[in-house]
């Protein structure tokens, strides 16, 4: 499994990891790619979660991750800054999907430790709702993504400008 080390703007060192090594798929995408491809953008802080076993079977590994996130920010999709929003995660062994509360843990430190993350993610959505977040998308915590914020930003603005006319 590969690691990719970053550094917070916490100023903590830490490794980000797939999965698992069934996920291990081409380079996330960058920023601009991204937001082109994602049906909707935006900045959530995690409100809740409950697990549900995967298809309802309780003897599978996996489980669906079901998270409610309220927009903080919104550059792409129909969302709105208050709105709640709510994620269904496939998580485990052979499921591609990243836990919004690093759980099991996918994110850690150089000591191997677990990294308690902050709630707040950035979510680049792939078709309708209810969405996921999958480690082939660029949706990650803010703690990883902060430097996407600017280039957020500037390719929504143009996006803003036509939500204003409509409105």
């Amino acid at each position: 499994m590969r690691s990719l080390c970053v550094l917070t703007f916490l100023i903590a060192t830490t490794c980000w990891r797939a999965a698992s090594a069934t996920c291990d798929g081409p380079p996330r995408p960058d920023v601009a790619k991204a937001f082109t491809s994602a049906s909707a953008v935006f900045l959530g802080n995690v409100e809740g979660v409950r697990l549900d076993p995967a298809d309802r079977d309780p003897n599978l590994p996996n489980v669906t991750e079901i998270v409610t996130m309220r927009v903080l920010v919104a550059w792409k999709g129909d969302a709105r800054p208050g709105d709640v929003i709510e994620l269904r995660t496939p998580i485990g062994p052979d499921a591609c999907g990243d836990s919004a509360l690093n759980n099991p843990p996918w994110v850690k430190d150089l000591e191997e430790r677990t990294v308690k993350l902050s709630g707040i993610w950035i979510v680049y959505a792939q078709g309708g709702p209810p969405f996921a977040l999958y480690t082939d998308t660029r949706s990650m915590p803010l703690e990883y993504g902060a430097s996407d914020l600017a280039v957020l930003y500037r390719l929504s603005k143009p996006l803003a400008r036509r939500r204003a006319e409509v409105e």
